[in-house]
């Protein structure tokens, strides 16, 4: 009888393990779409993001990512060197002067004795 017990007992466990299997594997088919999406994702990073694939200089990172952050809205100075990569700005700090004067014009604000920087048309 100790024997059937035990039997039965092992049949009860091996039964919830493979309840929990199913579970997991309903929440990891669950999470496929999402994981392909993430995936597809960083490929078309990879492969549209020139700095990423380790192709074109500092000037032409600073240029792309500058012309790209302009483009949304008239910035601050400070608003840009917030925006930009740090590890480029920082290695490359008069480049990122000389790049910024290439593809902005600076629009003073002369009541707050500041201003925004435009990308310029040409650019």
């Amino acid at each position: 009888v100790t024997a059937m017990d035990d039997l039965g007992s092992g049949d009860e466990e091996l039964h919830s393990v493979n309840q929990m299997k199913r579970i997991r594997m309903r929440d990891w088919y669950e999470r496929v779409p999402e994981m392909a999406t993430q995936f597809l994702k960083f490929i078309s990073r990879a492969l549209t993001e020139r700095r990423t694939a380790g192709m074109g200089d500092a000037e032409d990172v600073l240029t792309r990512q500058i012309v790209h952050t302009l483009m949304v809205e008239p910035r601050t100075h400070s608003d840009i060197q917030h925006r930009i990569d740090w590890d480029v700005k920082e290695q490359n700090p008069e480049l990122f002067e000389k790049v910024l004067r290439n593809v902005a014009t600076l629009q003073q604000n002369r009541a707050h004795r500041s201003g925004k920087w435009e990308v310029k048309a040409a650019a």
